[in-house]
Parts: structure tokens; C-alpha cells; sequence
């Protein structure tokens, strides 16, 4: 029986041992889950990202490295940068044949009404989206120095249950505790937001995709919404009236973040499966669940 290319390079993809760095993340939890659900062969960096005993020591058994680490609020350029150099070094040191890295779309800055797309001019608003900016040039570098191919996905806002920050998150408890939901500026502002189980699809993708040496994809949801629609569906879910406070936008804050994810689905063959309703449900199962233990 012959294997057609495609699916010969999935089977010797799932031969490969992949290390993911963040694998007790929000997202890494679901990663790790599917990767070993499909007999792949993971190994979870014990330790600390920034040491480099504990790194040298997970990628010395490992063919491909997924680094998920990172952070919103707490040495965020520390971890969402600079901690990616002695990693990338220690990917050169034992020819790692591929580094995946997850960033953000708070990287661009600013909507004016264009999607964007992957070429466009990084002008991050945030400190979070320029630390996540300056991990992604940290990737190019050492890419580039150590022949390392390389894939940076730019996620939208990620949700889901099991989430424990997000506005998502944020909005869903405290519509369900009857407490105010602060809405920045007339909640017209528009974000893409993306669900948890497509997320992790576009990282498996990116896993079986043989990219050139340094490659960027955004990764998007169905379609964007802004905030209204969102506490709009999730009072239709949760058949409860928000308790709506607008409040001041600050300098910092992003009107709207939108991006285009032809590229995406072009070469890694990504979709978005799950619908913004269907992802809404499935957080308010999750706490049905949870109000039954």
C-alpha cells in the first residue's frame, strides 16, 4: 500500500518527540491532551524556561519545541522575549528541527478598518503586544543564526472552558454573579476571538507543516464581534440581564483587532471549527459541570 506525501509526512511527524514549554497552560493543557490522544510522543519541559540546565536537558530528547510560555501582566518581557534566547540558543545546540512560537495579534496595534494581514507593520499599543513583537524578532534572529525553521503564530483572543483570565471569561461571571460588566468606550469595538480547541489545531498543523525557514501565520476565529454581541450572547446563554457600565477608554487601549487568516488556511490547511455560540456553550457547561461537584 502506498502512503500518499502527505499522509507519509504525518506518519513520521507523529514519530517525532515534541516538547512543549507552557504544557500546564490554558492552552498547553489542551495541546498535550490532543497531541498524546493522536499516539504522538510528548515531553513537557520540567523546570524552568529560563534556566539552561532544564531546557538543555528537555531538548536533548526532543525533535521539535513548542514554546507556549508567557504572560499578560507579570515580567512580561522577561518571559514573552527575552527568555526565548537561551531556549533558541539550546534549539541550535541540539538541531532542533523545528520551534514553534505563539504570539499575538496585539502585535499590529491599532484597526482602521483593513484586516491584517502577516506582512503588515507591527506598531503594538501594548506592552504585552510589544514584548510578544520583540519575542517574535528574537525568533527571526536565531532563525536565521542557527538555521532553525521556525513558525510564529499570531492568536487571536483565545477562550474557553477552563479559561482563568480574558474577557470572555471576565464578562461570562460576572453576568452569571449579577455584577457590572465594564465596557470600555460604546462596546462597538471589535475583537476576533478564537476558540481554544482551534487554537490548539493551529499549532498540530503547524506541527506537520514543513515551513521555510521563518514563517508567520495568524490564527483567527470564525469572524469578529464586538463587545455588545458579546455580552448580548452570553445573556442569551445564560438567560440573565447585564449589569452594563461603560467606562473611559485609556491611551493604551485597542479600538479594534481584526486580522485576515487566508495565509493560515492556505498552507497549514487551518479552520476555525467551532462557532462563537457553540464556543459560548460549551463555557456554560463547563460551570455546570463544575457546580455540580
Amino acid at each position: 500500500m502506498f502512503l500518499c506525501k502527505k499522509d507519509f509526512m504525518n506518519k513520521i511527524n507523529k514519530r517525532k518527540r515534541i516538547l512543549v514549554c507552557g504544557g500546564t497552560g490554558f492552552i498547553g493543557q489542551r495541546l498535550v491532551k490532543t497531541l498524546e490522544k493522536q499516539g504522538r510522543r510528548v515531553n513537557l519541559l520540567e523546570g524552568d524556561i529560563q534556566r539552561k540546565k532544564d531546557i538543555e536537558s528537555a531538548l536533548k530528547k526532543s525533535d521539535i519545541a513548542i514554546n507556549l510560555v508567557g504572560s499578560f501582566d507579570k515580567d512580561i518581557f522577561l518571559l514573552n522575549a527575552l527568555s526565548n534566547v537561551n531556549f533558541l540558543k539550546a534549539c541550535g545546540k541540539f538541531n532542533i528541527e523545528k520551534v514553534i512560537f505563539t504570539s499575538s495579534q496585539s502585535v499590529y496595534g491599532e484597526y482602521s478598518g483593513k484586516l491584517f494581514i502577516e506582512s503588515a507593520r507591527p506598531e503594538p499599543l501594548t506592552e504585552y503586544g510589544l514584548s510578544k513583537y520583540l519575542g517574535e524578532e528574537i525568533y527571526r534572529f536565531y532563525s536565521n543564526r542557527y538555521n532553525i525553521p521556525s513558525i510564529i503564530l499570531r492568536l487571536s483572543n483565545v477562550y474557553g472552558p477552563g479559561q482563568k483570565k480574558g474577557v470572555v471569561l471576565n464578562f461570562f461571571n460576572n453576568i452569571l454573579r449579577g455584577k457590572p460588566v465594564k465596557i470600555k468606550g460604546d462596546g462597538k469595538q471589535k475583537r476576533d476571538f478564537l476558540y481554544i480547541d482551534d487554537a490548539v489545531n493551529s499549532i498540530i498543523r503547524s506541527i506537520d507543516y514543513e515551513p521555510k525557514n521563518f514563517d508567520i501565520f495568524n490564527v483567527c476565529g470564525e469572524k469578529a464581534r464586538n463587545l455588545l454581541e458579546l455580552v448580548s450572547l452570553i445573556e442569551q446563554k445564560l438567560n440573565k440581564k447585564a449589569k452594563k457600565e461603560f467606562v473611559e477608554f485609556k491611551w493604551e487601549d485597542v479600538n479594534s483587532m481584526c486580522s485576515n487568516c487566508q495565509k493560515a488556511k492556505r498552507f497549514l490547511k487551518y479552520k476555525s471549527k467551532t462557532t462563537f455560540e457553540k464556543g459560548i456553550e460549551e463555557i456554560k457547561k463547563y460551570y455546570e459541570l463544575l457546580s455540580l461537584q
